[in-house]
C-alpha cells in the first residue's frame, strides 16, 4: 500500500512556489522620498495577491496588487512628508516585515572611482569615521555587476545602513562608503537637520560615461546619431560576456534596478576616463542626464564634479584637462537644473584620487541647497563673463562672485596668460584685482588679444571668491 502512495505521488505535477520578495533595495533603516508617490514592488507567484502597508500604527496606509504573468507586483501609495520612523510589512504566501523606514530625500551617488573613493582614504580618516553618528543619514552601497540587458534587481547590494562609524568604515569596496557622497549628506543635515538624508552609492572605478547611459538617452542626442545607431544595432544575445565597459552594460546591472524608487536628485563625479574626448564629453553628459531623467523626472537636479588638475604619465597634450574642463563648463551652462563643483584648488599633480573629499561633498551640497532647496547660500563658483582690451591692459569681469574676488591665499594672483596676435601665451607679470574683476598686462606684450586662466593640466593657482569657491580654467575665444 505504502509503494502504491509515493507512486501516486511521484506522479504528480510539481509546481514552483514562491514566496513574496522585496528588491535589495529595500530594507529596513532605508530612507523613502518625502512628498512624492511611494512604490513598493517586487515578485511573487503568478496571480497572488500581495498586501502592502507603510506607516505607524497610528497612521497606516494599505495598497494591495497582483502579480502578473511574470510574477511582478507593484503597488503605489500616497506620498507622505517628514515624520516619526515607520514600519513595511509585505503580506503574500509569506510575511516581510521592515522597521526603522524614514521619509527624507534620497539621493543617488554614481561616477567612477572618486566617487566610490571610501571614507578611510580621504583626509584625517580615522577622525572623520569617530565623527560619523548620524542617525538620520542612512548609507546603501550597490554592488559592483555589468550586464548586457536590464536587470528587474541590482545583483548585489548593501542594505540600508545607519550612519555609524562602523558602518562608515565597513560598507562600500574601496575603503569604506563613499566619502564625497558621505560629506554631502553631512553638509546637508548640518544646514536640514530634520530631513533625513538617503545616499545610494552606484559607482565603478575607471568606468566611462557610455556605460551608464541609457539606449534612450543616446537616442536623445542628435550629435550622437552615429554611435547610437551602432548600439542599436548590437544583439545582446550576440554579446559574449557582461562587459563592464560596453554601452549601458553599467546602468542595466546598477541603475535600472532601482528605477521605481523615487529620488531627489543625482550626484555624479567621473570623466578621467572620457578626458580624452575633449568637447565632445559635453554630448556624452548630456545623453546621460537626458536618459536618467526619463525615469527620474525631467527636472531631476543633477550635480556634477569638474574633474581635480592631474599630471596624467600618459598623455602628451598638456592641455587635455583644460579642454576637457571647457566641455564639463559648458554642460553646466547648457544643460538645465544642473551645477558644477569646482576643484581645481583640490587637486594634487600626482594623485588622482585627491583626499580632499570633504571639500567636494561641501560644495555639491551647496549647489543643491541654493538651487534645490532654495536656501541663501553662494554655492556657484566665479565664472569668466567677459573680457574687455584699452591700451594694452585686459580687464576680465567675472560673475557669481559673492563677497568679491580674492587670491585665497594672500599672495599675488597666479595662473593669467595673454596672447597677441601670433597666438602665443605669455605670463601676464601685472595683475590686480577688484571685486569682480581682474587688470592684465605684459609690457612686452604690448597689443594683447587674448587671455585664459589655468590653462594647464596642473595648475597652480589662487583666484577665488570670498567664500572659498575657485574660479575655474577658461580661454577667450
Amino acid at each position: 500500500m505504502k509503494k502504491t502512495i509515493l507512486c501516486i505521488l511521484s506522479s504528480l505535477p510539481l509546481t514552483a512556489v514562491a514566496d513574496v520578495t522585496l528588491p535589495k533595495v529595500i530594507t529596513s533603516n532605508m530612507v523613502l522620498q518625502r512628498d512624492a508617490p511611494i512604490t513598493i514592488w517586487g515578485w511573487a507567484d503568478v496571480g497572488e495577491k500581495v498586501t502592502v502597508t507603510l506607516g505607524p500604527l497610528s497612521d497606516p496606509t494599505t495598497a494591495t496588487a497582483e502579480t502578473d504573468v511574470e510574477g511582478n507586483w507593484k503597488v503605489t501609495l500616497p506620498k507622505r512628508g517628514l515624520g516619526e520612523a515607520l514600519s513595511l510589512t509585505v503580506e503574500g504566501r509569506n510575511k516581510i516585515s521592515l522597521n526603522n523606514i524614514l521619509m527624507g530625500d534620497v539621493w543617488l551617488c554614481s561616477g567612477q572611482s572618486n566617487m566610490e573613493w571610501g571614507i578611510s582614504r580621504s583626509e584625517n580618516p580615522k577622525e572623520a569615521i569617530a565623527a560619523a553618528n548620524h542617525p538620520n543619514i542612512r548609507l546603501f552601497d550597490v554592488g559592483k555587476v555589468a550586464s548586457k540587458t536590464p536587470l528587474k534587481d541590482i545583483a548585489k547590494g548593501s542594505g540600508w545602513k545607519v550612519c555609524t562609524p562602523e558602518s562608515m568604515a565597513k560598507t562600500g569596496t574601496s575603503g569604506g562608503f563613499s566619502a564625497v557622497a558621505y560629506y554631502f549628506g553631512k553638509y546637508l543635515q548640518e544646514e536640514m537637520k530634520d530631513v533625513p538624508i538617503g545616499l545610494l552609492d552606484s559607482s565603478w572605478g575607471g568606468s566611462k560615461i557610455e556605460p551608464w547611459t541609457t539606449a534612450a538617452g543616446w537616442a536623445s542626442v542628435p550629435q550622437l546619431a552615429d554611435e547610437y545607431n551602432r548600439i542599436k544595432g548590437i544583439d545582446p544575445k550576440k554579446v559574449k560576456t557582461n562587459n563592464q565597459s560596453k554601452s549601458a552594460a553599467l546602468y542595466n546591472g546598477m541603475v535600472h534596478g532601482l528605477s521605481p524608487l523615487q529620488i531627489k536628485g543625482t550626484l555624479w563625479y567621473q570623466g578621467e576616463s572620457n578626458r580624452a574626448e575633449g568637447p565632445h564629453y559635453h554630448y556624452r553628459k548630456l545623453a546621460l542626464v537626458n536618459g536618467w531623467r526619463k525615469i527620474w523626472g525631467e527636472d531631476m537636479p543633477f550635480y556634477f564634479v569638474q574633474l581635480a588638475p592631474f599630471g596624467y604619465p600618459k598623455d602628451k597634450n598638456p592641455e587635455i584637462l583644460p579642454i576637457f574642463w571647457q566641455a564639463q563648463q559648458r554642460s553646466a551652462e547648457e544643460i538645465p537644473n544642473t551645477g558644477m563643483a569646482v576643484t581645481i584648488d583640490v587637486g594634487n599633480p600626482k594623485n588622482i584620487h585627491p583626499l580632499q573629499k570633504a571639500q567636494v561633498g561641501k560644495r555639491l551640497a551647496l549647489l543643491a541647497l541654493k538651487h534645490t532647496y532654495d536656501k541663501g547660500v553662494l554655492a556657484d563658483s566665479p565664472t569668466y563673463l567677459s573680457h574687455e582690451i584699452k591700451s594694452g591692459k585686459v580687464t576680465v569681469k567675472f560673475q557669481n562672485t559673492g563677497g568679491g574676488l580674492v587670491a585665497s591665499d594672500g599672495n599675488v594672483l597666479r595662473g593669467f596668460e595673454l596672447a597677441g596676435a601670433d597666438g602665443q601665451f605669455v605670463p601676464a607679470t601685472e595683475v590686480s584685482i577688484s571685486a569682480d574683476s581682474v587688470i592684465l598686462s605684459n609690457p612686452k606684450l604690448p597689443a594683447p588679444t587674448k587671455v585664459r586662466y589655468a590653462w594647464s593640466n596642473t595648475p597652480n593657482v589662487n583666484l577665488a571668491s570670498k567664500e572659498g569657491l575657485p574660479v575655474p580654467a577658461f580661454q577667450s575665444k
